[in-house]
């Protein structure tokens, strides 16, 4: 299952610098991601995890950038911790976590407290950013309450 087809909502702010006088500058961003596939999972193994790559590319900076990653809970679901995947009957919990320690979990803009949305300060050269970041997942362990092959 990839992460977009999952629920990536993606919000890119940037911040600061643009424009200080009246010339305007044309600000033009970018950001792609790669998919995030879980693999297979096994109750009685190690519990997978993975991550996805946002490219972010930009023009037109003056100053600093910072991107805000917003990553809602899911469809018809409320939890950010732990997040919740299914396919039939069976479910599988996981989590998406900015740091691959997996000790900060990301949440979004509309999240309780304890889950904010994931800040990075993007490395601004020559009025451009071309970097990426990474988004963490771990599938928790020991759980039983999926079919094998589903």
């Amino acid at each position: 299952m990839t992460l977009a087809r999952r629920l990536f909502i993606l919000v890119a702010l940037l911040c600061g610098g643009f424009a200080a006088n009246s010339t305007h500058a044309q600000l033009l961003c970018t950001a792609t991601s790669t998919g995030m596939s879980f693999g297979s999972y096994s109750p009685v193994g190690a519990a997978p995890s993975t991550s996805a790559t946002i490219g972010i590319k930009c023009t037109g900076l003056l100053a600093k950038a910072r991107m805000c990653v917003s990553i809602g809970p899911g469809v018809e679901q409320t939890s950010y911790s732990p997040r919740y995947m299914s396919r039939g009957t069976g479910t599988l919990t996981y989590n998406l976590y900015s740091d691959s320690a997996g000790t900060s979990v990301i949440g979004s803009t509309f999240t309780p407290a304890g889950f904010p949305m994931a800040v990075f300060d993007l490395p601004v050269s020559a009025g451009k950013v071309d970097t990426s970041v990474t988004i963490y997942c771990k599938v928790m362990p020991s759980q039983t309450s999926v079919v094998a092959g589903s």
